[in-house]
């Protein structure tokens, strides 16, 4: 039991690092797009 609960954590943990790195690197697509490439929505 102690053992599924360790491993079901390690999952959350993943997947928990997994959608901050997403995110991380959709801010960072979305502010450096702009830099690269003349826009002119500022959305």
């Amino acid at each position: 039991m102690f053992f599924v609960y360790l491993t079901s954590s390690n999952i959350l943990a993943l997947g928990r690092a997994k959608i901050n790195f997403a995110r991380h690197s959709t801010y960072s697509y979305i502010w450096l797009t702009p830099n690269i490439l003349p826009l002119d929505k500022t959305e």
